[in-house]
């Protein structure tokens, strides 16, 4: 079952004073795609939800206007419509359409076509949830996004407290399907050329993979993106954060990772010299951020990164984030390449929060295989092909 919540303001053009061109026929297009799926429309103002057409359920809040922006509406509203919350799409034009969306932590589609209603709300000047420009992009969501059920290609969970999903398979000379390698390669060039083609896919593909992800986790403090070797911004990777950090009611902007000095490019590097590096040259440019001394001990953490290959990455940030006292990481690489992961062991001494600390290899690595999703490319081709090729 899924169900979309939505209001008058995302429906009705005040401009006009009519309903959007075609938006009744594609929620009821939603409806028609299986028996179970619903559409409501929320509102404390009967007289609005009076105009809604046969097809669209309603919702009167009016004796309840205290759960407007309270974290227990979601709760109301999954009782009186008989529905988990997991399973709620909430189509917003309004604050309270925000704000419902971040304390259920569920997905937020952004009514944009809607904004000259409440042009100065700050659903739109914030920049949360995902963007919906036109009624015909709202269809085209409803055919080619609504089924990413199981969103990554490769997951490892290396202890209890640290977990590493790679959304898609990266490694394209493996691969068979020519759509498939072309779809991938534009991910590649996207993330690290800035390559704009397909940007808003790849973007919508990411946001709602992690949203899926996080069915299972509700309770992230903090967002952050693996910082580039080069330290410089990383457009995509940070517009991801931003946008999940906002959807999830986290206000925090701070990077959490400082990339204090230029580190080597670990694909030039060979496999041999990159497996005994380890994570030593990502000590030696890393240290977290002094804003978060003091803030990260219980707290669970999601880190954004394009790509990973052994985990160096995402060793390094479970290093340091374990030393700082963190409760959860969960750490989302975009791209994965092989099938593995290297598993490191250090000791971090000294102060993690300037570039002053120290470190010790113990050993060498133990390399692990992860849990392949082989649905993964499936899932890949139906969402992307037609907006990429």
């Amino acid at each position: 079952m899924k169900l979309i919540i939505t209001n008058p303001d995302a429906l009705f053009d005040k401009t006009s004073n009519d309903f959007f061109p075609n938006i009744i026929e594609t929620l009821l297009y939603f409806k028609s795609l299986k028996e179970d799926y619903r559409v409501v429309a929320i509102s404390n103002h009967a007289q609005s939800l009076s105009i809604m057409p046969n097809g669209i359920e309603t919702l009167n809040l009016s004796g309840n206007k205290a759960l407007r922006r309270s974290p227990k509406l979601i709760e109301y509203i999954s009782s009186k419509l008989n529905i988990n919350f997991e399973d709620i799409i909430v189509l917003g034009s309004k604050e309270d359409d925000m704000i419902l969306a971040a304390n259920a932590r569920i997905l937020l589609l952004t009514a944009d076509y809607a904004r000259n209603n409440n042009p100065a709300d700050r659903i739109y000047t914030g920049g949360y949830g995902i963007g919906i420009l036109s009624v015909e992009r709202l269809k085209y969501f409803f055919d080619h996004y609504l089924n990413i059920d199981e969103p990554w290609f490769f997951s490892h969970s290396v202890d209890e407290s640290f977990t590493l999903y790679g959304l898609t398979n990266a490694m394209t000379g493996q691969m068979k399907d020519s759509n498939e390698i072309e779809i991938c390669e534009h991910l590649r060039n996207h993330l690290k050329d800035g390559f704009d083609k397909g940007k808003s896919p790849f973007r919508i593909y990411s946001l709602l993979s992690i949203y899926r992800i996080f069915k299972e986790i509700k309770d992230i403090n903090y967002w952050a993106y693996y910082p580039s070797s080069d330290g410089k911004p990383n457009d995509a990777l940070s517009s991801i954060k931003d946008i999940l950090r906002r959807s999830f009611g986290s206000r925090t902007v701070h990077d959490l990772l400082v990339r204090h000095k230029v580190s080597v490019k670990r694909n030039r590097l060979t496999p041999d010299v990159r497996s005994l590096d380890g994570c030593n040259s990502q000590f030696d440019s890393i240290h977290l951020n002094p804003y978060y001394n003091g803030k990260i001990k219980g707290k669970n953490f999601c880190i954004i990164d394009d790509f990973s290959t052994h985990g160096t990455s995402s060793e390094t940030v479970r290093h340091l984030l374990k030393h700082a006292g963190a409760n959860r990481v969960i750490f989302i690489t975009l791209g994965k390449f092989k099938y593995t992961y290297k598993l490191y062991d250090y000791t971090l001494e000294g102060d993690v929060y300037s570039p002053n600390y120290t470190y010790i290899k113990n050993g060498n690595y133990t390399e692990v295989r992860g849990t392949i999703n082989n649905k993964n490319s499936e899932e890949i081709l139906k969402s992307l092909k037609d907006a990429l090729l």
